[in-house]
């Protein structure tokens, strides 16, 4: 993005009572940050662990035929016109990229690739998929089972998301395997929320052109988030991210009963 916000302090990675902060009500309400490999934490979570691993093994696991969802980032567009293939080509031609796209919607259960991923443990012990959900749902690859829970992100450099609350209002986990990433966070506010649904209605070279959202919003803090680190973010809180180097990222989305008010009220913005 061109600018951010003045004074706006940084995360920093933070162990203590990680499980706690998922696993008890109103403790999850805040966006923290961990470090891998920190004992106790309860992530326990899948990533694939080959220092080579990349865009050309995600390609092979998913499928080369698959459609995907780019972003022009410089247009803020959605395009479905895509395979894995082309997209691995793409992705891999640093050089020749004649603009910026992003990948963020590529949902991977029931691919191979879901075999080497998992969500943290402390997260799949609220996630109402994983506690409510029929597991012969997911088995039987039906439609009535949430496809939320295994994202994997590919992103080249100068990618940038514009200011967004998760669907649905549901809480987040965004873990990098490879590059790094800046996201600036606000809290959800009163005034936020109502700063954001205006901004959200106005015409999109308001959005996109003359008015960074961050400017606007109370609270507003930075986390970058380097390879190895996992970012946990609550229902509601906005957030923008900016992609600085070419970067592969594993996530997925949650709804749990700690945060039924939040998740209802974004719905209704």
């Amino acid at each position: 993005p061109r600018r951010h916000p003045r004074r706006a302090q940084y995360l920093r990675p933070d162990a203590r009572d990680a499980p706690r902060r998922l696993s008890e009500e109103d403790a999850f309400t805040k966006p923290f940050l961990i470090d891998a490999g920190e004992p106790a934490l309860g992530l326990c979570h899948a990533i694939p662990t080959s220092p080579g691993f990349g865009v050309s093994n995600i390609v092979k696991l998913v499928g080369s035929r698959k459609r995907v969802e780019v972003i022009d980032v410089g247009t803020q567009q959605l395009y479905d016109g895509f395979t894995l293939k082309e997209w691995g080509e793409y992705f891999e031609r640093a050089s020749e990229r004649d603009r910026t796209l992003n990948v963020i919607s590529l949902e991977v259960t029931n691919t191979p690739l879901a075999k080497l991923v998992a969500s943290p443990r402390i997260v799949r012990s609220i996630d109402w998929i994983d506690r409510v959900w029929p597991e012969a749902y997911r088995k039987r690859k039906s439609p009535a089972f949430p496809k939320v829970q295994l994202y994997c992100l590919m992103s080249v450099r100068n990618s940038y998301t514009d200011w967004h609350i998760d669907f649905g209002g549901s809480s987040v986990w965004y873990h990098v395997k490879r590059g790094k990433k800046l996201f600036w966070i606000a809290p959800p506010t009163d005034q936020n929320l109502s700063v954001y649904r205006a901004w959200l209605t106005s015409p999109v070279s308001t959005q996109g052109n003359t008015q960074f959202l961050g400017d606007s919003l109370a609270g507003v803090f930075r986390a970058e988030i380097i390879v190895g680190q996992t970012l946990f973010i609550p229902s509601g809180w906005l957030h923008a991210v900016f992609t600085p180097v070419d970067s592969i990222v594993f996530g997925g989305n949650f709804l749990h009963g700690h945060a039924i008010r939040m998740q209802l009220r974004v719905n209704v913005i």
